[in-house]
C-alpha cells in the first residue's frame, strides 16, 4: 500500500481493525481505520490458504480459523477420507461406525461368525462351522445325545439308557416289557413253571 510517501509491504488479514494517520507533505492529516477479510475459503495472514469444508469421497472435513483440516466426528487420515470404526474385527470399515462384514462373518463389529447351514444346536469359533453344544451330535448338531435326560420316554419306572444320536433303551423291570416298558406281562408269559408245568 502507497500513498504519498507511506508505504506498507504486508497488510496481515484478520479481524481486527488498523488504525493509521496519514500526514501529508503539507501537513495534512488523515486517521484511516481498515481490515483485510479474505474471500470465502481462503484463510491464513496474506489470504493465501485455500480450504473447503467437504463432504464426499474426497474427505469430511470443516476448516479451522487459518485454514487447516478438521475432520468431522468419525473420519480421520490427512485428507480425513478414512472412516472410524472402533473394533470392527473381520470387516471393512466404509462409513463411521458401520462396520461391513466379510463373508461368514455377522453382528455390529463382525465379531459373530456364522455358522454352518442347518445348524440346530451348535455354535461356531469360525464361519461355517458347527461344534455341537453338550449333549448333541450329528453333522448339524440335531441328534439328541441325551434323549432319556430331555424326554423320559421309558415308563413302570424303568431304566433309560441313552445309545447316541437320538436313539436310547428301556431296561424294563419285572413285569414289563415293550419298546418303552409299557406293557404288562401275564405272569404266565413269564413262563414261571418248570419241568413241563402248565401255568394257569
Amino acid at each position: 500500500m502507497s500513498h504519498n510517501g507511506f508505504q506498507r509491504e504486508s497488510i496481515p488479514s484478520g479481524k481486527t481493525w488498523i488504525e493509521e494517520t496519514l500526514v501529508g507533505t503539507n501537513g495534512f492529516r488523515m486517521r484511516i481505520a481498515y481490515r483485510i477479510t479474505c474471500a470465502n475459503d481462503y484463510y491464513g495472514p496474506r489470504c493465501l490458504t485455500f480450504c473447503q469444508p467437504m463432504s464426499s469421497t474426497v474427505g469430511h472435513f470443516q476448516c479451522t480459523s487459518n485454514g487447516s483440516l478438521a475432520c468431522s466426528p468419525g473420519w480421520e487420515g490427512s485428507s480425513c477420507d478414512i472412516a472410524r470404526c472402533d473394533n470392527c474385527i473381520n470387516g471393512a470399515c466404509d462409513r463411521p461406525d458401520s462396520c461391513r462384514c466379510k463373508t461368514g462373518w455377522t453382528g455390529p463389529n463382525c465379531d459373530q461368525c456364522v455358522r454352518y447351514p442347518g445348524c440346530k444346536h451348535g455354535t461356531c469359533k469360525t464361519p461355517n462351522q458347527c461344534i455341537c453344544d453338550e449333549g448333541w451330535g450329528g453333522h448339524f448338531c440335531n441328534e439328541d445325545l441325551n434323549y432319556c435326560t430331555r424326554h423320559h420316554p421309558c415308563r413302570n419306572n424303568a431304566t433309560c439308557r441313552n445309545t447316541g444320536h437320538g436313539q436310547y433303551t428301556c431296561e424294563c423291570p419285572d413285569g414289563y416289557t415293550g419298546t418303552d416298558c409299557e406293557i404288562r406281562v401275564q405272569n404266565c408269559s413269564l413262563q414261571p413253571c418248570l419241568n413241563g408245568a402248565t401255568c394257569s
